[in-house]
């Protein structure tokens, strides 16, 4: 099975295979690596999530989620009071006065009750190389290298998503609960 897409193929190319896919929902995984993909499949799989995101993440990379059409698509997510987000993040920058207010993603998300951030520990961020999100347990977005943008997209592999999601509520049990649901 090859998820790698041919290098070099526009940006509009790449969207429409990733709306494709997110429409099928069959597992077929998709290869992206760089920022504008990365931002292409946060953007899909927002628009597509049902009732819950959670994000393994370092920053918060503003190329990726502060583009307009990501913090659209979370403020839309988030305002239906079935949905949730929790966002667990390695980088304590984003717990500095002013910060949220310096990032769109996390100014669209600040105060709604339906949020949660999560620092994790030093400690345990030395135990895995990763990053990812995952959505309603059966789409996600993998970096098998967090110091990279190159990551496996996946749209409707419940394994996969289960198993994340195993892990993101291991991490979050075992991370700092110092930003909860904080008013801007």
């Amino acid at each position: 099975m090859n998820c790698k897409m041919p290098e070099n193929v526009p940006l509009f190319v790449y969207r429409e295979k990733v709306e494709a896919l997110a429409r099928k929902r069959d597992g077929t995984p998709l290869y992206n690596d760089s920022v504008e993909h990365a931002a292409i499949i946060l953007q899909s799989m927002l628009s597509g999530a049902q009732r819950s995101v959670k994000v393994l993440t370092g920053e918060l990379n503003k190329e990726a989620y502060g583009r307009r059409a990501i913090v659209d698509q979370v403020k839309q997510f988030i305002e239906d009071e079935s949905h949730s987000l929790q966002i667990l993040y390695e980088d304590k920058t984003l717990e500095q006065e002013g910060a949220k207010e310096r990032h769109p993603f996390l100014e669209a998300v600040a105060g709604k009750s339906r949020v949660e951030l999560r620092h994790v520990p030093e400690q345990l961020q030395s135990r895995y190389e990763f990053h990812f999100m995952v959505v309603d347990g059966d789409c996600y977005r993998f970096e098998p290298n967090k110091e990279k943008f190159g990551a496996v997209a996946v749209f409707g592999d419940t394994q996969g998503g289960e198993n994340l999601e195993e892990l993101f509520s291991t991490l979050w049990s075992s991370s700092d609960d110092e930003w909860p649901r904080r008013s801007p």
